[in-house]
């Protein structure tokens, strides 16, 4: 088989790398920009080539979807409830992973009761609270007079830059 292109989104590498059937190859391609440039999840990847059958060159294409790491990522670390007079709480702790390239701003916390009912939210204006990477934040979010022991609830934290943490489970 006689590798003949090999094209990573914009970037078109032509080339000539005969591989026997049997064996395999490692093929090193440097992109264009840096992977966090991209504004995707992942990079496509697409490899022509071409073969003999019973004397006849045919060509072909192989296509491949490259994950690429997350930028950024939001983890709720802990969420406890805490039952006190005259209002309750969640005490719900966040933390902006170590290998996140980006501070992460918090502004919204949506809790539901796993049937979907029960919905409380809160929000922060932008700037409020900004998490560096591998940071954490103990959110304080007041519940009223819910009484969350032994309940599942979801939890949601979104920040301004479109990542968020969930959280499933009953809190401690």
């Amino acid at each position: 088989m006689n590798i003949t292109q090999i094209t990573i989104e914009e970037m078109v590498i032509n080339i000539t790398s005969y591989i026997e059937p049997s064996d395999n190859a490692t093929l090193y391609c440097t992109l264009g920009k840096d992977w966090t440039e991209y504004n995707k999840d992942a990079l496509r990847l697409v490899i022509k080539y071409e073969y003999l059958i019973s004397g006849n060159l045919t060509e072909a294409s192989a296509s491949f979807d490259v994950p690429l790491p997350k930028k950024a990522e939001l983890k709720i670390v802990s969420v406890n409830f805490v039952k006190t007079e005259p209002v309750n709480y969640l005490n719900i702790t966040i933390e902006n992973m170590p290998y996140s390239l980006w501070n992460l701003t918090i502004i919204n916390v949506t809790i539901n009761m796993n049937d979907g009912t029960n919905a409380l939210e809160k929000q922060w204006s932008p700037g409020l609270i900004v998490l560096a990477p591998n940071q954490s934040y103990s959110l304080i979010f007041e519940v009223g007079k819910e009484d969350f022991t032994g309940v599942k609830i979801n939890i949601v934290v979104t920040t301004s830059e479109g990542v968020e943490g969930t959280w499933s489970g009953t809190p401690s």
